[in-house]
């Protein structure tokens, strides 16, 4: 087996149901791990409409009750310690507060000067931070369910801090930690908003302008990116690149343009017959396909994580929220593919190895050495109990 980061040219299909070999395999492990996420997030947001859980926006802010696991044990000492040592490679978002200290970017080595920043008031914003593990499961569960990017920010107000304003470029998920917080969103008639507390959980849809405030708070924020056709378009471009057209140079003066016919700017409407000529449809589903084999979790699993998970008889497989992708073809760059092996794509990775061991880790049967492999590779595990319901 050979895992590597996942090419940017490569020939990528979902495999559907039903069809033979090792894709209609990978097909039932994807609707497996979907129906895991559907039910788990059921039970986390059990008053969130299934469709919205799935990916569909509402038309206004709305909240319900929250049943994640961890949240309860919550403490900002602790995390602040946590978060200690990252703060140099990926320091927080701060509006600062009215008795904002003005600290320098070098000091936010140290959790006090966070601590420093909140007494004065400041929001403090850590992105790409996971509190709790049953914060990173509740958001790769969403990222599944609705084939979107998912990111999850913890965020702590002071006891001053002033209502941010802000408007949404993605679905935002809003569960608090310690404290109230509480929203407002402009309507027709004025103004409208919602107080979340612990155990609640306020969704926002994306494009919607809110403030949002918490003096003395503390939340998590999940935000959810779906495939948009700005995504489709880049992918298009990308592959464009390849047809002899798209590769003629844009000339600076007007006055050299080439009058060639063959030339997309010699003439009008040139450019669109060239776009025309492209496989627009076939090129968007492979965009499809290439957005779900990059979607990566926001948990990750370590070699103590492992070791647990081995120690109490789980099955493992890889944590992906946008399931097994069949490899169709390898760019011109790559290796090419042993006599016996096969190709998948799978959170980010490029995964060559005989079908018989792709698929059985797609269904959570590989051997514990194998499993070893996939973690020090970068890859997420995921627990599967025997009904292959729940994780562990």
């Amino acid at each position: 087996m050979r895992i590597d980061p996942l090419p940017d040219l490569c020939r990528l299909r979902v495999p559907t149901p039903g069809e033979p070999g090792l894709g209609g395999r990978l097909a039932e492990a994807n609707g497996r791990s979907l129906e895991r996420a559907r039910v788990r997030s059921g039970r986390s947001l059990p008053d969130l409409d299934p469709a919205v859980l799935a990916g569909s926006s509402p038309e206004a802010p709305t909240s319900g009750a929250a049943l994640v696991e961890g949240v309860d044990d919550f403490q900002p000492a602790r995390f602040l310690d946590g978060v200690g040592p990252g703060l140099a490679t990926n320091p927080p978002e701060v509006a600062v507060g009215p008795g904002s200290p003005g600290i320098t970017s070098e000091a936010w080595l140290r959790p006090a000067v966070v601590a420093l920043e909140l007494a004065g008031g400041a929001t403090v914003r850590f992105p790409e931070a996971v509190a709790l593990p049953g914060i990173a499961a509740l958001a790769d569960d969403l990222a599944e369910l609705g084939r979107g990017r998912t990111s999850v920010a913890v965020v702590g107000a002071g006891a001053r801090a002033a209502r941010l304003t802000r408007q949404e470029d993605a679905d935002l998920l809003l569960l608090p930690l310690a404290g109230t917080v509480s929203l407002a969103w402009p309507t027709t008639d004025g103004e409208a908003g919602i107080h979340v507390e612990p155990g609640r959980i306020a969704l926002v849809p994306s494009g919607q302008l809110v403030a949002v405030e918490g003096p003395g708070s503390w939340w998590v924020e999940i935000r959810r990116r779906p495939f948009t056709a700005r995504d489709g378009a880049a992918h298009v471009a990308r592959w464009a690149g390849g047809a002899l057209p798209f590769r003629e140079s844009i000339p600076w003066d007007p006055a050299a343009v080439d009058s060639h016919p063959d030339s997309v700017f010699g003439r009008v409407g040139a450019l669109q017959e060239a776009l025309d000529g492209l496989d627009q449809d076939a090129l968007l589903v492979e965009a499809r396909a290439a957005w779900l084999a990059r979607l990566v979790p926001v948990s990750s699993t370590g070699a103590v994580d492992l070791h647990r998970h081995l120690e109490l008889g789980h099955r493992c497989t890889v944590l992906a929220p946008g399931g097994w992708v069949v490899v169709e073809g390898l760019g011109p760059d790559e290796e090419p593919l042993g006599p016996d092996d096969l190709a998948v794509a799978v959170a980010d990775r490029l995964v060559r190895a005989p079908a018989p061991l792709l698929a059985a880790l797609a269904r959570g049967a590989a051997d514990p050495d194998v499993l070893g492999a996939l973690v020090r590779s970068g890859l997420a595990l995921a627990p599967v109990d025997e009904r292959g319901i729940s994780g562990a």
